[in-house]
C-alpha cells in the first residue's frame, strides 16, 4: 500500500526516497537505508552556503532556494500539488523603517538596534506619536481558561503597553500557572502585540530578558533588521487590526525606565508572576519614523507522491525554507 503523501516546502528537503509498496496492505515500512546521508548534508550545505543569500522571502535567495527544490522534488519522483505546478503564490507585505528613529521614553532617548527595537504594521509612511501614556501590563495576557487578564480595569486606547516576554509558568514552574516552563501562545510575542491590538493601546514594548526570552538580545536585533515580512491578509490593510508601533526595549534600558517612574521592575517582575498586574507608570513616549510598505509574492514549494490507495487522503509534510536574509549574526 503507499497512501498520498503531500509535501509542502514552504520547507527544506526530505533526505529519503519515494516511499515504496510494501507486501502488507496495512503497513508502510520505513529502513534505515531510505535515509540517504550523504544527499542530507548535501541540502545542507547548499542552502545554508552564501549562494543563497540567507533565503529571505522576495529576495534573489528566495529565487534560487526555489529553484533548488523544485529540481530536487523532481529528481525524487514527485509532482507538482498545485494543478501540477510546483510553486504556489503566497502575496506578503513588507514594513521596513528606514533611517534612525527617534525614540523617547519617559526621560530617556533611546537608540536602534542598541537600547530599543521599533517598527510598524500599518499601511501608513509616516509614524508620529506624541505623548503615549506608557502602562506596564505584566505579562500581557487576558486568558480566562487561566483565570488571568492583565488588563483588567483599564482603558488602553491611544496607550503604550509595556510588556514582560514569556508567560507566568516560567517564573512559576511548580505552581501549576499556565505549563510551567514550557511557554504558552500567551508567552509569544506576537499574542502580546495582537493582544494590545485588541484592548485598544496605540502601541506595545516588550521587555526583553535573555532566559525566558530563550535568545540574547543580539537576536532581536538582528531579526529586526530590514523588511519585516507579513502575510497581505486583509487584516494587514486595516489600520485598526494591529497596534500602530510594535518593538522591544532591553531590560537594562527598562530597569531604567521604571526606576525614572519610582519603581523597580524586579519587584514587579516578581508580582506579575504570582498574578495579574497593571501600573500606570506616569511616564509618556515620543516615538517618530518613516514607514515603507512593499508587496510582493513569495512562494510555497508543494508537491505529491500519489497513492494507489485512499487516493484522496494525504500524509502532510510541512516545513519552511526561509531564513533572515544577508544580515551579520
Amino acid at each position: 500500500m503507499r497512501i498520498p503523501l503531500l509535501l509542502c516546502a514552504t520547507s527544506i528537503l526530505f533526505a529519503c526516497s519515494s516511499q515504496p509498496e510494501t507486501d502488507s496492505p496495512n503497513s508502510i515500512t520505513i529502513t534505515a537505508s531510505q535515509f540517504n546521508e550523504d544527499r542530507f548534508r548535501r541540502d545542507i550545505e547548499a542552502l545554508s552556503s552564501d549562494e543563497f543569500e540567507g533565503r529571505a522571502p522576495t529576495t534573489l535567495g528566495e529565487k534560487k532556494t526555489l529553484t533548488y527544490l523544485t529540481k530536487a522534488f523532481k529528481e525524487m519522483g514527485l509532482i507538482g500539488a498545485n494543478n501540477g505546478k510546483y510553486l504556489q503564490a503566497v502575496p506578503m507585505v513588507s514594513y521596513t523603517t528606514l533611517g534612525e528613529p527617534d525614540i523617547s521614553l519617559g526621560d530617556l532617548t533611546l537608540t536602534s538596534p542598541n537600547d530599543v527595537v521599533i517598527g510598524s504594521r500599518h499601511n501608513l509612511k509616516h509614524i508620529d506619536i506624541k505623548k503615549a501614556p506608557l502602562v506596564f501590563v505584566g505579562y500581557g495576557i487576558n486568558a480566562a481558561e487561566y483565570d488571568w487578564n492583565d488588563y483588567q480595569g483599564l482603558d488602553m486606547k491611544g496607550k503604550i503597553a509595556v510588556i514582560l516576554v514569556n508567560d507566568p509558568g516560567f517564573a512559576r514552574p511548580d505552581s501549576g500557572k499556565f505549563n510551567g516552563r514550557a511557554m504558552t501562545y500567551y508567552g509569544r510575542w506576537n499574542y502580546k502585540y495582537e493582544e494590545a491590538s485588541r484592548q485598544g493601546a496605540i502601541g506595545a514594548i516588550i521587555i526583553h530578558d535573555t532566559e525566558p526570552a530563550s535568545y540574547p538580545w543580539s537576536v532581536v536585533a538582528n531579526s529586526w533588521t530590514g523588511a519585516q515580512q507579513d502575510l497581505a491578509t486583509q487584516s494587514s490593510d486595516t489600520k485598526n487590526s494591529k497596534v500602530q508601533v510594535e518593538g522591544w526595549i532591553t531590560l537594562d534600558k527598562a530597569e531604567a525606565l521604571f526606576k525614572s517612574s519610582d519603581q523597580n521592575l524586579a519587584q514587579l517582575m516578581d508580582k506579575a508572576a504570582d498574578g495579574p498586574i497593571n501600573l500606570e507608570l506616569n511616564q509618556t513616549a515620543d516615538i517618530n519614523f518613516k514607514n515603507k510598505v512593499e508587496y510582493a509574492n513569495s512562494y510555497n514549494v508543494v508537491a505529491t507522491l500519489p497513492g494507489n490507495v485512499q487516493k484522496d487522503e494525504h500524509i502532510l509534510f510541512v516545513a519552511h525554507w526561509d531564513h533572515q536574509g544577508g544580515i551579520a549574526l
